[in-house]
């Protein structure tokens, strides 16, 4: 029987199949261009068949390049889980997650989970992302919390924890200096949480404001967190994440002017890898998630999918 290829050629051929690149391949694996083309080259003439299409600088994979890599990232993951077994469970377990839920939700949740858990405790790594996403490969993360549609990878369990639900939010300054403006809503300034402005696009289609406001005009932030604290501040109308606000609005520092709640389309998901060497510990942190998941529920809003 023909012996397998060389452990170090089969990880140059995923690590460049998953970055779709050799230059970066290379980079990660701390190697020459040269070494992970060879390694590659190596590898197919081993198993006698083509891996990848080189067509100029584009590189894909061949249909049997994608069923290896496929194959490989499951059997790297194992070999990660059989180390971790060994190492013991010492170190806690790394969750990467997006700024503004870190900080509006998830930090309060997750120290609560930390107190009564006796196992590792969970690391909240916050992030800026845009879009949303995770690489278990080459972040050194065990689990993420992502915004997103739910499409992902196979190689990649998800859970949904709650929706996103997206309302117009001001403080009660702004309300009361601009009381009689909301009769001509046309002149209220509002403000974007993101760059796009895409929040404010879809709550006005989907509620028939679109006509009443110039979305084109007013402040622009990076995150929903920045567009929640300029409405504490009384610039304007910020568009937000009803998950994110609860407090607040009970508290009653910020309020609702138009009572509409509108579905985005996207839902924040708890992601891991399938074969994780921490898998039942992800999962005991995941159904605490569940069970804490906020309440959207508001008297007196209208919920538009």
């Amino acid at each position: 029987m023909k012996q397998p290829p060389p452990l170090y050629a089969l990880r140059a051929f995923e690590m460049a199949a998953r970055l779709g690149s050799f230059t970066r391949a290379a980079d990660h694996l701390c190697l020459s261009q040269s070494a992970v083309s060879h390694h590659v080259k190596n590898l197919e003439n081993h198993l006698e068949c083509k891996l990848f299409q080189r067509n100029g600088k584009i590189l894909s994979l061949t249909e049997r390049g994608e069923q290896l890599s496929s194959d490989l990232r499951d059997a790297f993951m194992l070999i990660e889980k059989a180390c971790y077994k060994n190492l013991g469970e010492a170190s806690g377990i790394k969750i990467k997650t997006p700024t503004s839920l870190t900080a509006r939700w998830l930090l309060s949740i997750t120290h609560s989970y930390n107190k009564k858990s006796s196992r590792n405790p969970i690391q909240i790594s916050s992030h800026w992302m845009e879009p949303d996403e995770v690489d278990f490969h080459s972040e050194p993360f065990d689990g993420a919390i992502l915004l997103s549609n739910g499409d992902f990878p196979d190689h990649v369990v998800s859970t949904k924890l709650f929706d996103e639900w997206l309302v117009p939010i001001c403080s009660s300054d702004f309300l009361d200096v601009h009381a009689e403006s909301f009769t001509s809503v046309q002149h209220l300034p509002l403000l974007h949480p993101s760059l796009d402005k895409r929040d404010w696009k879809k709550w006005l289609y989907k509620t028939g404001y679109k006509n009443n406001f110039n979305v084109e005009e007013g402040m622009k932030f990076d995150t929903l967190d920045q567009g929640i604290t300029a409405a504490y501040q009384g610039l304007g109308i910020s568009i937000a994440d009803l998950s994110m606000i609860k407090n607040d609005l009970e508290s009653h520092r910020l309020h609702i002017p138009f009572p509409y709640a509108v579905h985005s389309g996207m839902g924040y998901f708890f992601v891991r890898p399938k074969h994780s060497a921490r898998q039942e510990l992800l999962e005991d942190f995941v159904s605490f998630l569940s069970q804490h998941s906020p309440n959207h529920d508001v008297p007196g809003l209208t919920y538009i999918k």
